[in-house]
């Protein structure tokens, strides 16, 4: 972790990471979110897209009414800045972190949140990009860049990022990945086992 890093992620997962090493905010993903189609949209074209101006709308065509936050746009690419209290506030935020990100240390995250479907799982994983990690429930995706995060039965998908991040930890070497060194799976231990399986008997 010499060199400085950039985790481009769905939601503030990546947060977590930068706040675990006490380290700066080498991404402008910090306090907000992305819907699953605008951020498969955002990575794919990630230079052009950081460098465009922000803008902001009144109505996201996700949500049923005005946000209660601040929707931001780039190229058609929603935003939804979560946590910051007024358009001003993160305009600034996202302008002054999108030119620390270190295009040469490069690292992606994705989950299934906020309405991701298998394909769109799917497609992220097919990407192969550099320094990689997906977390869902399923523990059927066969993936080397893919973590499964045991969930009860009536979740349909793994926690919102904060929650995730000590969560998913369990289940993958952060340092090695951090490093480059890839996605190196955690032996689940009984104990993880059969907490697993009182999740999974949770209706």
């Amino acid at each position: 972790m010499k060199q400085p890093f950039s985790i481009i992620a769905n939601n503030c997962w990546g947060a977590e990471v930068y706040k675990h090493f006490n380290l700066p905010f080498n991404t402008p993903i910090i306090g907000l979110y992305f819907y699953p189609a605008c951020f498969l949209k955002f990575i794919l074209n990630l230079e052009d897209n950081l460098s465009t101006h922000l803008t902001f709308i009144q109505q996201s065509k996700y949500l049923n009414g005005e946000a209660a936050y601040p929707v931001g746009v780039v190229n058609g690419i929603e935003i939804h800045f979560l946590h910051y209290n007024n358009e001003q506030e993160a305009f600034e935020k996202w302008t002054k972190r999108c030119k620390r990100v270190s295009q040469g240390q490069l690292f992606f995250k994705f989950d299934d949140r906020d309405g991701a479907t298998e394909e769109q799982v799917n497609d992220f994983l097919k990407l192969d990009l550099p320094n990689s990690i997906c977390f869902t429930r399923n523990g059927k995706i066969d993936h080397t860049n893919h973590v499964h995060i045991p969930m009860p039965r009536n979740q349909s998908c793994v926690m919102d990022g904060f929650s995730l991040f000590p969560e998913s930890i369990k289940y993958f070497d952060l340092s090695d990945w951090i490093k480059g060194n890839g996605v190196i799976k955690r032996p689940i231990h009984k104990l993880q086992r059969l907490k697993q399986k009182l999740i999974n008997a949770i209706k």
